[in-house]
């Protein structure tokens, strides 16, 4: 659900910079990536939802894997903008929102995914709004939509 909007905000950052990509296979890599572990971290929301120990260190580790292509999508567009002729027009204002509400999101769920492993009690986070808010941070919810609005907003603004 976010590897578009993700492919919108690498189009953005690298227009609105004035430079090519920086670590082009890396990011087109880092997108198989996330599509391979977003296919096998389905639970990892559902960690009360009475799942065995043992799955859910496995979806806990899993959740630690989907950041690191994450991580490396975000340091690879800040790396484009870095020495590059921003032009700070609202497609580029939305994409840096974007990339500022994905990194709040991949930190809650690093941490719901830490909780999970350190601890037996999860039920004191994950049976309450904090998943719900990591869920709407991340892909699915308000940094998706930011990249939609992008890619609308983007064909009245090209430099």
């Amino acid at each position: 659900m976010i590897l578009p909007g993700m492919g919108v905000i690498s189009e953005i950052v690298t227009c609105f910079s004035r430079k090519r990509v920086f670590g082009y296979s890396f990011i087109a890599f880092s997108s198989i990536a996330i599509a391979v572990f977003g296919f096998v971290v389905w639970a990892h929301h559902m960690f009360v939802a009475g799942i065995s120990v043992y799955s859910a260190l496995v979806f806990s580790v899993l959740s630690y894997a989907v950041a690191i292509p994450s991580a490396v999508k975000v340091f690879n567009w800040t790396a484009t903008m870095y020495k590059g002729s921003v032009k700070l027009d609202t497609p580029m204002l939305y994409a840096l929102a974007f990339i500022g509400l994905f990194t709040i999101g991949g930190m809650t769920g690093l941490f719901l995914a830490r909780w999970v492993l350190m601890s037996t009690s999860t039920i004191l986070l994950c049976d309450r709004p904090f998943p719900l808010c990591d869920g709407r941070w991340h892909g699915d919810g308000v940094s998706g939509r930011t990249a939609f609005l992008v890619a609308q907003n983007d064909r009245q603004n090209v430099p």
